[in-house]
């Protein structure tokens, strides 16, 4: 019999109960008997309650649920008894283990002591010290108040930074992780995706996720506030040593069901494009839940989208390189770009800072944050597909690395996540727009083509991907006026930024009555590629089409589809599309369909002939040469 009091149940269940009420269920699920009594608190309101812990093992069928459900009906007597009501939501959700009761779990083991023993003999007297320190460093130490500041905190910066947050399918992932453990494989485009997801998943209800952060964040004060959400790890330089206590920390956490999550690019996309992913972390996820198989996992791909994100001007360097490499760089972006590094240079430390508080004082809310998740990966339905021998395999770790076949696995599965990233990219107001103006000549557009390739591009993704689109014709207005990037010129008079390109002063000088017209300044267009960025994507197909067309006025359908099948497959590894040959060629045939609608185009049996209208090249060479431009 094990006697517990905790004086305070502010936040209750505490790390002690939780500790001693696993250590029950592991001795219930040994075949003994335990029984929880729970003795009625000072209080009358207070209840008593006396459960079998046999019992209810039997009845869940599963560990984990068990003690979810042991410990939600304690709490609830607790904070009841207490008069605590308003405290049965999120305090009590985000309940944390503590480093006391993992230190055994994961230092103790027989990998982590055979590697230390290995060292020792070997030599290496500092092994254990060394062990003790990568415990420290690994290990995750949440604590309720620094995750109430900390949420206060986000809460604030985000009512100053988004319009709106938005996160979709929270209901379907609560109900996941009642049942699964929880691995979410986001995309990473700014530093807030730590914060936003963090926060949004604590805001619903939900604890938040145990985060693989890069150790490059691991001072103060970010290190307080990323411990709220993570755990540090290293990137390079990984000993058999520290691997097998990473290893031993990341099994621990399956067993005791907590959620992950581990960007799958492992770095910030600094162009806006997904990059490639990598599995190093994912394959230790997997031998974890291979080598323990307690609860089911269940991989979650998520998409996160910003309409601007904070770091924009950070980003200018890595769109410099890209730009070179697409071609796209000429003598006015140079110019604006070493006039913005010389301006940059002469800012003294202080004046930076200056202006960053300035700017964070001035800062309004622009925007929306858009949390999307894939389709959901779940580990059982891969490894029947892929290795339906696995439960026979044996679990080979040479230097605490897990085996071949593992990493193998890994692979698919992040392939996997990145394509869905993309697939459930939402189109944004400034992507969509960007791609317009930065694939025109001059970087200009009349506002009258901008209105015709917003509202055809919108249905047409709409009906060809499914795709969800925030913009359309009726919000256009809102969203030009919105966009800071973004310059209007409406009369010849009217004087523009410095930088405005050779193409825009000639326009200027045209009839008073000429159309509006929408144009991006050398040093802006740059900006707005990273948005571009985060759909160019999706303009494969569109692209490829187009690109044929524009060439002659009339294709042979034969002739179409040998150029498709030709470049579709280089561009699908590179913009890790989720269609393969066969399933893209039936999207040509329905963009067909729906730009013969549009009349952009009319269609035989046999051949496509392009309606050569102001329409039609507007619209189509948009298309052509959004890809070229990327």
């Amino acid at each position: 019999m094990t006697a517990f009091w905790k004086k305070s149940f502010r936040y209750f269940p505490n790390h002690h109960f939780q500790w001693l009420l696993w250590n029950m269920l592991t001795r219930a699920e040994q075949g003994q008997l335990a029984t929880l009594l729970v003795v009625e608190p000072k209080r009358k309101e207070g209840k008593t309650l006396s459960l079998a812990i046999h019992e209810v093992l039997a009845q869940k069928g599963d560990k984990f649920q068990a003690f979810q459900c042991i410990r939600e009906q304690v709490r609830d007597i607790f904070h009841a008894a207490h008069g605590n009501k308003d405290l049965s939501g999120n305090d009590s959700v985000y309940y944390a283990l503590p480093k006391v009761m993992l230190h055994s779990e994961v230092l103790q083991t027989e990998e982590v002591q055979s590697i230390i023993q290995e060292l020792t003999a070997s030599g290496d007297g500092s092994a254990a010290r060394r062990a003790e320190a990568y415990f420290k460093e690994i290990v995750s130490d949440r604590h309720y108040t620094i995750a109430k500041v900390v949420n206060w905190m986000v809460t604030q910066l985000f009512k100053r930074c988004f319009v709106n947050l938005e996160l979709r399918g929270i209901e379907h992932i609560k109900e996941l992780n009642r049942k699964y453990q929880v691995v979410y494989l986001p995309s990473h485009r700014s530093h807030l995706d730590f914060l936003t997801m963090s926060h949004l998943t604590y805001e619903s209800g939900l604890e938040a996720p145990y985060i693989a952060a890069s150790n490059h964040l691991n001072f103060f004060p970010v290190r307080y506030i990323q411990m709220v959400s993570g755990y540090f790890i290293r990137r390079k330089k990984m000993e058999p040593l520290y691997n097998a206590i990473l290893y031993q920390y990341i099994k621990a956490m399956h067993r005791y069901g907590k959620s992950h999550m581990v960007f799958v690019e492992g770095t910030r996309s600094k162009t806006g494009e997904v990059l490639q992913p990598k599995a190093g972390i994912v394959s230790q996820y997997l031998n974890a839940y291979i080598e323990e198989q307690k609860r089911p996992l269940v991989f979650i791909p998520m998409n996160i989208t910003y309409d601007f994100v904070l770091e924009g001007d950070s980003y200018l360097e890595h769109i410099h390189e890209f730009m070179k490499k697409g071609n796209v760089w000429d003598a006015e972006h140079a110019k604006a770009y070493e006039q913005h590094l010389s301006d940059r240079k002469n800012q003294g430390r202080w004046a930076k800072l200056k202006k960053l508080l300035q700017a964070f004082r001035d800062m309004k809310p622009q925007g929306s944050a858009y949390l999307t998740p894939g389709e959901l990966i779940f580990l059982n339905q891969v490894l029947e597909e892929h290795r339906p021998d696995w439960a026979d395999l044996p679990i080979l770790r040479q230097e605490a690395i897990p085996d071949a076949w593992i990493r193998d696995l890994a692979r698919l599965i992040v392939r996997k996540a990145c394509t869905e990233i993309n697939r459930v990219s939402p189109v944004t107001p400034h992507a969509l727009i960007s791609t317009a103006l930065l694939a025109s000549k001059g970087r200009a557009l009349p506002e009258s083509e901008l209105r015709a390739y917003v509202a055809t591009t919108s249905e047409f993704w709409q009906r060809a991907y499914g795709a969800e689109v925030k913009t359309s014709i009726e919000t256009l207005e809102e969203n030009l006026s919105v966009i800071p990037y973004l310059n209007q010129c409406r009369r010849r008079g009217e004087r523009r930024a410095a930088e405005a390109s050779p193409a825009i002063r000639e326009l200027r000088k045209g009839d008073r009555r000429k159309v509006q017209n929408v144009f991006l300044a050398p040093l802006d267009s740059m900006r707005s590629t990273y948005s571009r960025n985060n759909i160019v994507h999706s303009f494969v197909i569109p692209h490829l089409i187009s690109r044929q067309l524009l060439k002659t006025s009339m294709v042979l359908r034969e002739d179409m589809q040998e150029f498709f099948v030709s470049h579709y497959e280089l561009l699908r590894e590179r913009y890790q599309l989720p269609w393969d040959v066969a399933t893209a060629w039936d999207m040509v045939e329905h963009f067909i369909v729906m730009f013969e609608e549009r009349g952009l185009l009319t269609q035989s049996e046999e051949a496509i002939v392009v309606n050569r209208n102001e329409t039609a090249n507007s619209i189509l060479g948009i298309y052509a040469r959004a890809i070229h431009t990327a």
